[in-house]
């Protein structure tokens, strides 16, 4: 997580929230945007050099792996995976914004 809040509101990079709307709903990192849509390849930034770094709620929960997955079958380089999720970001006491 001390990686992911490095990264934050850096240039290029792009955080993807993959949890259920609910979830959504109950906050999510800063400028994250919400990626469990069925045209989620819109969401993407034409350059496949950026750092995407995707998260769902927390460990157990292996929906943002299938998603970095899929982009890096898409041809992005740089793209990482956050694995205690939104929850573990909520505990630590980092920032969440809601829609």
């Amino acid at each position: 997580m001390r990686e992911a809040e490095s990264l934050l509101g850096q240039p290029g990079v792009h955080f993807y929230d993959v949890n259920t709307l609910e979830i959504w709903a109950d906050g999510y990192i800063p400028g994250a945007v919400f990626f469990n849509v069925r045209d989620w390849k819109k969401l993407l930034p034409e350059n496949k050099q950026a750092t995407l770094v995707f998260y769902c709620v927390n460990r157990l929960c292996t929906s943002s792996v299938l998603a970095a997955r899929a982009v890096m079958k898409l041809g992005y380089t740089d793209v990482r995976q956050m694995p205690d999720g939104i929850y573990g970001w909520r505990i630590s006491g980092r920032p969440v914004a809601k829609p």
